[in-house]
């Protein structure tokens, strides 16, 4: 219950005029950049994204399963969407995002984006699972940062050491 309060309380400091989800990729990242610039106003510095991943545009109303790759042929579409985002909230060009894969197998990646101070940096992680909780602890003892953890509409359970410190922003 925590997360979803949360959620509406972000929501409607963002986007105050507004009770609809966004419709596009764009309207999305835009909702979802003001969001998490609110909740980190607000002191918050561990949040759950979730997105909903576009469908691509060969995708047919017929197709039972529109990513057959799945979190794998996913992961270039969340991966541009995540730098977006990042960029957004850092306020700055998505030049200075960097991706560090942390496993190919579960396509479960950490991406840094570098503000123009690091009081402005912020980082992701994409499709974060309990198979890389190692490498969560570890990145969230070094980000200091707003970190996401993204999830998508089709997306696993991220297992936290301390979930109790971690919002959720859901689009």
């Amino acid at each position: 219950m925590k997360s979803l309060i949360l959620k509406l309380n972000y929501d409607l400091v963002a986007h105050p005029n507004t009770q609809t989800l966004p419709i596009s990729p764009p309207a999305m990242v835009q909702r979802c950049v003001t969001s998490v610039q609110a909740a980190r106003d607000d002191g918050r510095t561990r949040l759950f994204v979730n997105l909903i991943v576009p469908l691509l545009p060969t995708a047919k109303p017929s197709d039972i399963d529109p990513w057959p790759g799945g979190l794998k042929q996913q992961f270039a579409t969340v991966e541009g969407l995540t730098k977006n985002i990042l960029g957004g909230v850092a306020g700055s060009d998505a030049g200075k995002c960097s991706t560090q894969v942390l496993s190919d197998d579960d396509a479960c990646a950490f991406v840094l984006q570098e503000g123009a101070t690091s009081a402005e940096d912020c980082a992701a992680i994409i499709f974060p699972s309990v198979d890389q909780l190692e490498d969560l602890q570890r990145i969230d003892k070094m980000v200091r940062s707003p970190l996401l953890y993204e999830l998508t509409s089709s997306s696993r359970i991220p297992i936290h050491t301390n979930t109790s410190s971690i919002d959720s922003i859901m689009f």
